[in-house]
């Protein structure tokens, strides 16, 4: 569940289950142009497979390790773009934008837009 968000119903509260067990199912990936790396990490961004190529050492440790950090971070960002689509799927749609707000309800998160995590730095 989402610490700070209001569920009010059972139904909102079996929503936010479905959400998040697709959303555990999602996977980020990606590869190196060359094929030394290949990443996936799930919406966390805990690596969840990696393969390394024997002559992905060719060029160094340090040319790995940059090349690891960088597939990783291009992965999250395939993750995070496909948890924003869901996101972005499941937002209520505005019925009638005319009409005044109700003053006995706030929604903070209205206007909330969602960001990437790497991205909020």
């Amino acid at each position: 569940m989402v610490v700070g968000v209001p569920v009010n119903t059972h139904t909102e509260r079996d929503e936010i289950a479905r959400i998040n067990a697709e959303l555990a199912q999602y996977r980020g990936r990606s590869r190196s142009s060359d094929g030394a790396v290949a990443i996936e990490v799930d919406p966390s961004g805990y690596i969840t497979s990696i393969y390394i190529a024997d002559y992905a050492m060719d060029g160094g440790p340090d040319r790995l390790a940059e090349l690891i950090a960088d597939r990783h971070r291009v992965a999250m960002n395939d993750v995070q773009q496909q948890a924003l689509r869901l996101y972005e799927s499941k937002r209520p749609v505005e019925r009638d934008e005319a009409r005044a707000p109700d003053s006995s309800i706030t929604d903070e998160h209205a206007n909330h837009k969602y960001i990437p995590s790497h991205l909020r730095r």
